[in-house]
């Protein structure tokens, strides 16, 4: 009784596509915060008009650059723990799959109200908004299918 062990499964080729749609969706923002953080950032940075709105609302252009400077860390380190928790899943880990699944819903809210306030101003940043939620989706939901599934059951039983 119990003794019993649940034959292993190989890893359904599907994972395989969703890692790579998992870390393609990903791949921008690793990018926007490598190069948030590598630009050369100063007060002649900050548009002249923007300055004066600046002074009026007591806020200093250091502030500001510290702000984007953090903006940029965190993008980064959340960004590449999507990936790690994407290669967790791909090796069989249960746990970083639904750690993938509560990422993806809040990324993609995030995406989605930021495509309806004015972040993709034109046709272009909308396609490119719409296809990274759509590769962070498509591989969170391939890992659920009924194959990885029951390999999920038992990769790591």
């Amino acid at each position: 009784m119990g003794s019993e062990e649940t034959p292993r499964e190989s890893r359904p080729p599907l994972m395989i596509v969703s890692l790579v749609l998992l870390i393609l969706s990903a791949l921008p923002f690793l990018a926007a915060g490598a190069v948030m953080l590598a630009m050369p950032m100063d007060e002649s940075a900050i548009p002249p008009g923007f300055e004066e709105q600046l002074e009026q609302s007591g806020v200093t252009p250091d502030v500001v650059i510290s702000a984007l400077r953090g903006a940029a860390v965190v993008i980064l380190v959340v960004a590449a723990l999507y990936v790690l928790f994407a290669v967790m899943a791909f090796l069989g880990h249960n746990w970083a799959r639904i750690l993938l699944t509560i990422m993806t819903v809040g990324f993609t809210l995030l995406l989605l109200a930021g495509m309806f306030t004015g972040a993709a101003a034109d046709g272009g940043s909308l396609l490119f908004l719409l296809l990274v939620v759509a590769a962070s989706v498509g591989g969170t939901i391939i890992t659920f299918l009924p194959g990885p599934s029951r390999w999920f059951r038992t990769a790591r039983g």
